[in-house]
């Protein structure tokens, strides 16, 4: 296996329902939504990850690795919360971008109507 060591005990950790100290880091997020998509453990995991993405946005409401995990790990709730947080206090959110200059981890991982300029102007 070609995955580090730490997010991939922590995945077998949540699988086997042991507890997980210490939890996963904002910085770290999306990194452990890929690996669990990976081994295509998101429904399995998902009252951990709800949990897990509850506890990141209490402490950092939006960032992009937030946003894209919390698609990532089919958390809608927390989907919506992110980004509503990015769009309402984001310094650097300019609705004149075009979809090519958004970071490239919303261009890889999120649908197309979400990175749809002509759905932000609609807004």
């Amino acid at each position: 296996m070609n995955d580090k060591p730490a997010p991939m005990l922590t995945l077998c950790q949540l699988l086997h329902l042991k507890s997980v100290e210490p939890i996963v880091k904002e910085s770290k997020i999306l990194e452990f939504a890929l690996l669990v998509d990976k081994f295509d453990c998101i429904q399995a995991l998902k009252p951990a990850m709800d949990s897990m993405l509850g506890q990141i946005t209490s402490s950092t409401p939006y960032s992009y690795d937030l946003i894209v995990s919390a698609f990532i790990l089919d958390q809608p709730q927390h989907f919506r919360s992110s980004t509503k947080a990015f769009v309402l206090h984001s310094p650097d959110l300019d609705t004149t971008e075009t979809p090519s200059e958004y970071p490239s981890l919303f261009r890889e991982h999120l649908p197309e109507p979400f990175m749809s300029t002509s759905t932000l102007s609609e807004f």
